[in-house]
């Protein structure tokens, strides 16, 4: 489902879980009526179903409770999916360093 919202996207997160779909063998539908929010993410209608995939405000402005941030790194950026005003997943994204970056 989150994949198939950010089909299109060319957000570098966004490019990370259609990855991962892809490399699972996941399926990846069309999204209908694809609406980005920048800085938010992207509410679309997947499978006839209202679809969210973005940040913890994206959810709150549309009024869909999401649980504590438990797991919550500064290393990582999390991702919110909900569909039927409800949070189905939430998508922990951490970007690997690479040898030659220089240090933080």
């Amino acid at each position: 489902m989150a994949a198939t919202a950010e089909r299109f996207s060319e957000h570098p997160l966004a490019r990370a879980i259609v990855k991962k779909a892809a490399e699972g063998g996941l399926a990846m539908g069309e999204p209908a009526e694809f609406r980005y929010l920048s800085g938010q993410g992207i509410v679309c209608e997947v499978e006839g179903r209202r679809t969210l995939v973005g940040t913890r405000a994206l959810v709150a402005k549309e009024s869909i409770p999401a649980p504590a941030d438990g797991n919550g790194s500064q290393r990582s950026s999390e991702v919110l999916v909900a569909t039927g005003g409800k949070i189905l997943w939430s998508i922990r994204i951490a970007d690997v360093l690479r040898a030659e970056a220089p240090p933080q």
